[in-house]
């Protein structure tokens, strides 16, 4: 993952610095203690930077520098709320579109794909400078990738670079033939409420769900045997019980595998998507 977080940077952030302060000097020591990866007393320094000053680009573009050092310690989420500290009201579009840009990739790194998707969406809408949007195509695709919106991604690398032989490749590539096809919880959900096992076996899990089933029936055999010796106490505490539970565990455990397979099916499918946008990029 740090690999891929690696080449996302480098491809997609380039040089992202806002830099339009009338005082650049008071970020020499920050700067140079970012410049030798000692990150958490540079995002220390950005922060004093942003308390001790009033001018509003100066505080910009402290919160700006303190998120890259966050990111660069992997911490997105706290980076994404940094940049949230910022009002983008009566900003240029160039510095809102980096901002924004900031925003959507950190919430992308850090797995908050609703969230990059809705940072993307107010880019696009808040700025109209085509050349500045064109450059966040490349992050909107591998976002709606993860959001399972494959012939969205599929437009927006169209849009991004607009010729026919990337046009065919791309097609090749999201081919509903090489769409995984995800389980479906609900229909899993009533096989397993309906038929113990059938819902782990539907999930692709077939053994487990044999095995499951089987339990149930050793289970309910225990308990007719139980009641026609008429040992009635022992069929309902031991049983029955044990039968019920093995049943409710199934069903949630149906979900679980679900969800599981579904994950696997779409980070295999994604990563080989994530791979090739890299290249077109």
């Amino acid at each position: 993952m740090s690999g891929t977080c690696c080449l996302i940077c480098t491809f997609l952030l380039g040089g992202f610095s806002i830099s339009h302060a009338q005082n650049p000097g008071v970020f020499n020591e920050p700067d140079s203690l970012y410049a030798i990866k000692q990150y958490d007393e540079a995002l220390l320094a950005f922060e004093r930077i942003h308390y001790f000053n009033d001018e509003n680009f100066l505080k910009i573009e402290a919160l700006s520098k303190k998120a890259e050092c966050l990111k660069q310690l992997k911490r997105f989420n706290d980076a994404e709320r940094c940049l949230n500290r910022i009002d983008l009201t009566e900003l240029p579009d160039s510095v809102s579109f980096k901002i924004r840009y900031q925003a959507a990739l950190n919430a992308y790194l850090g797995s908050h794909f609703p969230d990059a998707e809705s940072y993307l969406t107010q880019l696009f809408f808040y700025t109209t400078d085509s050349n500045l949007t064109n450059k966040a195509l490349p992050l909107f695709a591998l976002v709606l990738n993860e959001l399972q919106k494959w012939n969205e991604a599929k437009e927006k690398l169209i849009q991004y670079k607009s010729n026919d032989s990337l046009t065919t490749a791309l097609t090749a590539l999201y081919n509903p033939k090489n769409i995984p096809k995800l389980k479906n919880l609900e229909k899993a959900t009533l096989l397993s409420t309906l038929i113990p096992g059938s819902g782990q076996m539907y999930a692709g899990y077939f053994w487990e769900g044999l095995g499951n089933a089987t339990l149930q029936v050793v289970c309910l055999g225990f308990t007719g045997v139980a009641i026609w010796q008429k040992y009635y106490v022992s069929s309902l505490f031991v049983g029955y019980s044990t039968f019920f539970r093995f049943y409710q565990g199934g069903v949630v455990r149906t979900e679980y595998l679900v969800n599981k397979k579904n994950y696997e099916l779409t980070r295999k499918y994604n990563d080989t998507l994530k791979t090739e946008i890299l290249k077109v990029m």
